[in-house]
């Protein structure tokens, strides 16, 4: 479970990540920020999809456009969404399962975590008060599943979707 709990802390570079996201979401595709309206503000979840072949251990893990960095596969939940709904759509979309169980892993709710950290100076006057760029609470799920039944499939936002070994 150590290995796991590295995996997760590894990849929690998350809001550094989620900067870059909103910075090609509005810059490069033009598009709009998620809405308040929309989506729970405050609240993502991330999924951990693993495969054990006997061998080896393996993640799957994304690599979002232009940006150098990877991560975990996750998303926004909608004010009219279950959580574990919003998680199950997106392992479908994404890893192409229809039927997966899925286990809580860890919630992250630090009272310090924060999306624009080091690079507020930067980030402040662009997008002030929008709520992507304040505290986030995270839920993580995890699944072991066979390999073999996944076609990973990268998201609008992603370059690459693939199977990593974990070392």
């Amino acid at each position: 479970m150590s290995q796991f709990v590295t995996i997760i802390l590894c990849f929690s570079g998350y809001f550094r990540l989620l900067l870059k996201i909103i910075s090609f979401l509005v810059q490069k595709k033009k598009k709009q920020l998620p809405s308040i309206e929309e989506f729970m503000p405050y609240l993502a979840y991330d999924f951990v999809i693993l495969d054990f072949n006997g061998k080896q251990l393996q993640i799957i893990i994304l690599e979002y456009h232009n940006t150098g960095f990877f991560a975990l596969p996750g998303g926004f939940v909608k004010h009219d969404e279950h959580v574990v709904s919003a998680i199950k759509k997106a392992v479908r979309e994404r890893a192409g399962l229809d039927t997966i169980y899925l286990e809580q892993f860890h919630t992250f709710g630090s009272a310090s975590r924060s999306a624009l950290g080091c690079h507020e100076d930067h980030f402040r006057g662009q997008w002030d008060n929008h709520w992507m760029l304040d505290r986030f609470i995270s839920i993580v799920y995890y699944a072991l599943i066979n390999f073999n039944h996944v076609s990973p499939k990268p998201d609008e936002l992603s370059d690459s979707i693939d199977w990593y070994v974990v070392v």
